[in-house]
């Protein structure tokens, strides 16, 4: 949770710098790393206390926040268009893995709807993704 904020406040940082860029240092970085590690390991704990598709559920959502902070930090140390592009597809992939282990606990007639659903909301996410970012980083 405060990694997100972390992350963030880096991220403004990097973006609000107009004559001196921002760095982290290899110990900040490696200290963002650990902490996403750490985070990643007690969201698991906490899944580990839940039962059949809730577990399912948490685990994608750990897997996908540790997946997410990783792609924003190196979007970070490194700001370029396709690190920014990598970043939403990695949130994309997250948000629509999370979508698909939550339809596995949807009642059968809901299923094929949940599904659709879920492939629709990544479809524009992509699709946004691509009219802005995808056109810089060709």
């Amino acid at each position: 949770m405060y990694l997100r904020y972390i992350v963030s406040i880096v991220c403004l940082c990097l973006a609000s710098t107009t004559v001196s860029a921002t760095v982290l240092t290899k110990k900040e970085i490696s200290k963002l790393e650990e902490s996403i590690t750490f985070e990643y390991r007690q969201g698991l704990k906490v899944c580990d206390t839940l039962n059949w598709n809730e577990s399912d559920v948490c685990t994608a959502q750990a897997n996908s926040k540790r997946d997410i902070d990783r792609a924003e930090l190196k979007a970070n140390v490194n700001p370029t268009a396709k690190s920014r592009y990598a970043a939403l597809m990695a949130h994309m992939n997250g948000n629509h893995e999370v979508a698909i282990i939550k339809c596995d606990g949807v009642a059968l007639s809901d299923k094929v709807a949940c599904l659709s659903d879920a492939e629709g909301a990544k479809e524009i996410a992509l699709q946004k993704a691509n009219n802005f970012w995808g056109k810089l980083i060709q």
